[in-house]
């Protein structure tokens, strides 16, 4: 496409067009124009938009690995570091953990803070280099040490929890998991919960699972539930407390919730006893084959009327239609 002869006429319009708008070609690319020129940080910065911008083709994807291998090979550690990513991926790549952690190995070199997360977590799996707890260690203990890392404090609080690769040590599981909980790392907070309830101090499983639940974790509030439901020293026997949060991880699609709060329904602890309620509620939980809300439902079979039942089913249908997260009831099909 040709510019227009209106230059001679309107000078002062000449910038305009000539940079290009007017004749349908796009202005240069500020950061493409410094990677070409070498720059490893405009390359990076360029594979991560590519990478960022990933497109079904995968043609993204390839600019993305060009980019960063440019970058790469001037030793810029967060290219080194996406690399990893790819290749652990199948990222615009075939999939190739002995290439990811090889990048992982490089950048870690260069302070990455991400790297020795990703290269403990290959040698505790054993993904592309020998399994080896001790390994994992050493690579977790590097990036928790950073400060920033809560997936590495996280990691690190594991391995001591549980005596892989480090002595086992109690109190050295938990700094670690407060650590990670100070940057409020879910997992981390989830797993003080769990240290705690193990170990027998329930106030304190109830604070962290508390935490976790009041933050969305189906898990932390499945957990939190049966504390409440089953009474423990430090912690009384509180039915309502637990059918709250049955109720909660119940709606976010948990089958074990889903069956505690049928149950619940059914023995009227916590809740009105409500046999279209309890049915409703193992019927979520039958339709994802748990056998337990199947054997809910053979009971309830006994105690309902074939009214109660399609107001049931009707119950689920409505609530499908309201956008409920639980799946849908395959005995309404």
């Amino acid at each position: 496409m040709q510019c227009s002869p209106r230059f001679a006429i309107l000078p002062l319009l000449a910038v305009v067009f000539w940079s290009g708008t007017a004749c349908g070609v796009a202005p240069p690319d500020p950061l493409l124009l410094e990677a070409q020129e070498g720059s490893k940080d405009a390359e990076f910065r360029l594979g991560l938009r590519y990478f960022q911008n990933r497109d079904p083709a995968g043609k993204n994807l390839t600019e993305a690995l060009r980019w960063f291998n440019a970058a790469a090979q001037q030793r810029n550690a967060s290219a080194e570091e996406y690399l990893g990513v790819m290749y652990q991926g199948g990222l615009g790549v075939p999939q190739n953990y002995e290439q990811a952690a090889q990048w992982y190995l490089k950048a870690a070199g260069q302070g990455s803070l991400f790297a020795p997360v990703f290269l403990g977590e290959l040698y505790e799996s054993g993904k592309g280099v020998p399994q080896s707890y001790a390994e994992a260690a050493k690579w977790y203990l590097k990036a928790a040490n950073n400060g920033n890392s809560a997936r590495g404090q996280w990691h690190l609080g594991l391995l001591y929890y549980q005596g892989n690769g480090v002595p086992q040590n109690l109190d050295e599981a938990v700094k670690w998991e407060r650590k990670a909980a100070e940057h409020n790392y879910h997992p981390a907070i989830n797993m003080l919960g769990m240290i705690y309830s193990e170990n027998g101090n329930y106030p304190e499983a109830v604070r962290w699972f508390g935490r976790a639940a009041s933050q969305g974790d189906v898990g932390a509030q499945v957990k939190l539930a049966d504390i409440y439901y089953e009474g423990h020293p430090g912690v009384d026997r509180n039915y309502n407390a637990a059918a709250q949060w049955y109720q909660s991880a119940a709606t976010a699609g948990n089958p074990e919730a889903q069956n505690r709060i049928s149950q619940m329904y059914y023995d009227g602890r916590g809740v009105p006893r409500d046999y279209v309620a309890a049915y409703m509620w193992a019927s979520f939980s039958a339709a994802q084959d748990n056998y337990d809300g199947r054997k809910i439902l053979d009971n309830l079979e006994f105690v309902m009327s074939s009214e109660q039942k399609a107001e049931a089913q009707k119950m689920a249908r409505d609530y499908r239609r309201k956008g409920g997260d639980t799946p849908f009831n395959i005995f309404l099909r």
